[in-house]
């Protein structure tokens, strides 16, 4: 019954309520935390062994930033208040851990033979990308001294998401430095979607907004049958979760 209430209801407030369309622009910092499920089993390798166990990695990579923005409009409630429905596109992006890889001669093992000269390249670390598109819906309180209100509400869609893990082996560590031989593993899924956000925003014009806000995005779990690695690594499916506080303009067209 609520699933045919509540459309009914946003419907009766587009309808009979002035509309107010305006575009929004915010940047932040992200703090995501990766579930990832692995299998250990070589590709085209043998069954039947302790390499054919699949594992559960819960891990935070680190902080991170997210860039995006947002078309909508705003209504006017019968009650009082706001109400906004939006379409938001948004990019997170977060990296750990710079290191250098050998560049020198390995054993018949595939180990690393360190000399004091040998070579070094730098590298980047881990990356984790997600790229999504949401509809949101969010209430917004009168404004406080014609100025100051407060909003909050939730949203829904998919995400992309791409993980290139930088796997090190034969490593150590000089000085302050993680030096090994690099193995990539890659992973390209997309998923379902949702978000809370939570925010407060200031006038500076008729037309301008400054806000702040809070957001905690999670995604459903994820597959990648094609998820690739030299080592033989690869993660199986993963889910995202990322917490992140933001700040930006919203433009209004009165």
């Amino acid at each position: 019954m609520r699933c045919v209430i509540v459309p009914a209801i946003l419907l009766g407030v587009m309808t009979t309520a002035k509309a107010e369309p305006y575009v929004s622009a915010f940047g932040g910092v992200t703090f995501p935390t990766v579930e990832s499920d692995f299998n250990l089993s070589p590709p085209n390798g043998p069954t039947g062994n302790i390499l054919d166990d699949e594992f559960n990695v819960k891990d935070g990579p680190g902080a991170g930033y997210l860039f995006g923005g947002a078309v909508g409009y705003r209504f006017e409630l019968p009650i009082a208040g706001r109400l906004r429905i939006e379409a938001e596109g948004a990019r997170r992006e977060t990296r750990r851990g710079d290191f250098f890889e050998f560049d020198g001669p390995l054993d018949s093992n595939g180990i690393a033979i360190f000399t004091p000269d040998a070579p070094f390249d730098e590298q980047r670390g881990d990356l984790l990308r997600t790229t999504s598109v949401m509809a949101n819906v969010l209430y917004e309180t009168p404004r406080l001294g014609q100025s100051v209100s407060f909003y909050a509400g939730g949203g829904a869609g998919f995400a992309w998401i791409n993980q290139n893990t930088r796997l090190a082996s034969s490593v150590f560590i000089s000085s302050t430095r993680l030096i090994g031989v690099v193995n990539d593993a890659s992973f390209n899924t997309s998923a379902f979607q949702w978000q809370a956000i939570a925010g407060v925003s200031a006038a500076v014009t008729q037309d301008i907004e400054l806000f702040v806000e809070g957001r905690y995005s999670r995604t459903g779990r994820g597959e990648d049958e094609a998820a690739t690695s030299l080592a033989g690594l690869a993660p199986t499916s993963l889910r995202v979760s990322q917490p992140s506080v933001s700040a930006g303009l919203r433009f209004s067209f009165n």
